[in-house]
This record gives C-alpha cells, sequence and structure tokens, in this order.
C-alpha cells in the first residue's frame, strides 16, 4: 500500500529517501526547499503516533552551497554517507605550467576534478537529539 508522508507536499521537488533500519528517521534530498545550496539533506523523525515530524534540515555540517545528495546510512544508522559538489575544478590550474596535458591529466584523475564526491559523517548526535 502507498502511502503519502504527512511531510510530503506537492510544492516541493523530494527525492532520493533513505529510511533508518528502525524506523525512526528518513533522510532526503530536497531540490527547491529553501537551505544551503542546489540540493540540500533533510530529516523528518517518525513521532510516537505514528505521524512525522516537519523536515529539518540537517545543517551546514552536513549540507554546501553545492548540490548534496544521494544519501545512505551505515548499519548502526549513526554514519551518512552522500555526494557532492565540494571541490571546485580550477581550470586555470589545468593550463598554468609548461606542461598543461600532464597537468589536465594529473588533476581530472584527482578528487578535486569537478565531479562529485562521496563523503561520510557521523550523524549520531543529530539522531539523538530528536
Amino acid at each position: 500500500t502507498r502511502v503519502s508522508l504527512s511531510f510530503n507536499d506537492k510544492n516541493f521537488n523530494d527525492i532520493d529517501p533513505i529510511i533508518s533500519k528502525d524506523e525512526s528517521f528518513i533522510i532526503f534530498v530536497s531540490l527547491n526547499r529553501t537551505g544551503y545550496g542546489s540540493g540540500d539533506l533533510w530529516i523528518p523523525f517518525h513521532n510516537n503516533d505514528q505521524t512525522w515530524s516537519e523536515p529539518v534540515n540537517l545543517g551546514s555540517k552536513v549540507n554546501s552551497a553545492g548540490n548534496d545528495g544521494a544519501p545512505g546510512l551505515s548499519q548502526d544508522n549513526k554514519k551518512l554517507y552522500f555526494s557532492a559538489y565540494r571541490e571546485k575544478l580550477d581550470r586555470s590550474e589545468l593550463l598554468k605550467e609548461k606542461n598543461a596535458p600532464q597537468n589536465a591529466n594529473r588533476i581530472l584523475r584527482s578528487y578535486k576534478n569537478g565531479n562529485r564526491n562521496i563523503y561520510e559523517i557521523d550523524i549520531s548526535d543529530i539522531i539523538h537529539r530528536k
């Protein structure tokens, strides 16, 4: 049976939910709720009366001015894994030195290549302050 959750709102573009093992919270990406960037991670908690709290932005500890997304949880729900554009590609570095092709190859194979990176963060303080 499909059930629309209480915090679901047609005005928001909420995607990629992951629910904790004990079903006490969900983490999802919102592309247009007011946050830090173009995609932020949010968390609503499951209340004792079987309703859901309003989603709370996971804050600057997790979210950035970039696009944060693709949430995943560790088995114990204490670590959040997500992808983000945190490292900007400095295109001027690509051509700076005499060996531009080698520089480009080195930078494009590094974690500062302009693509998403995967991050891990401890969220036990967030999930326990409910």
